[in-house]
C-alpha cells in the first residue's frame, strides 16, 4: 500500500524576528512584513490550488524530514517573484524543493490603503512524514546521506 505523505504550509510570522530581519518604513523596497507590521497593512493571504507532490520521492523513502524558513517577494499582483532560504532544513534538497514549490504559489496581495502592494512575507514549508507505517518502514541501505545544505544557511 502506498504511503499517505503529509506535508502542511505553515506561514510562520515569527520567522522575521528568527532571522533579525527590521521592517522598512517605505513600499519601495517591498516591506518585510512579520509579527509588528504597520496597521494599515492587510497581509497577503495564500490562495488555492496548492502544489501537490512537492516532497521529493528519495526523500520520502530515505525519512529524510526538514523545515527551510524562506522569505518570498510576493508582488501587487499576488505572484511570488522571488524566494530566498532564511533558515536551511540542513538539507540542500528539501530547501530547493521548498524553493522550487513556493514559486508556484498564488496569493491576494498585501494591500495598503485597499491598494495592493509588493511584500516580503516570511514562510515555512514542513516536510516531514506522517502515516505511521510509512515512519515505522526502516530506511533502506542504499540510501544515500542526505545532501547537506551549503552556503550561508543555519541547519534548523
Amino acid at each position: 500500500m502506498k504511503a499517505i505523505i503529509q506535508c502542511y504550509f505553515g506561514i510562520l510570522a515569527s520567522i522575521a524576528a528568527a532571522t533579525n530581519s527590521t521592517l522598512a518604513q517605505t513600499v519601495d523596497p517591498p516591506l518585510l512584513l512579520g509579527p509588528n507590521m504597520p496597521s494599515d497593512i492587510a497581509k497577503p493571504r495564500l490562495l488555492p490550488p496548492w502544489p501537490s507532490n512537492f516532497y521529493p520521492p528519495i526523500a520520502i523513502r530515505c525519512h529524510w524530514e526538514g523545515t527551510p524558513a524562506s522569505e518570498l517577494l510576493i508582488d501587487a499582483d499576488g505572484h511570488v517573484v522571488d524566494a530566498k532560504i532564511t533558515k536551511s532544513s540542513g538539507n540542500a534538497m528539501l530547501d530547493q524543493a521548498a524553493l522550487d514549490t513556493e514559486k508556484q504559489l498564488h496569493w491576494q496581495p498585501a494591500t495598503r490603503g485597499g491598494n495592493p502592494i509588493a511584500v516580503r512575507w516570511p514562510m515555512a514549508l514542513q516536510f516531514q512524514l506522517r502515516d505511521q507505517r510509512e515512519r515505522e518502514k526502516p530506511v533502506p541501505v542504499d540510501c544515500p546521506s542526505p545532501p547537506l545544505a551549503g552556503g550561508n544557511s543555519q541547519p534548523g
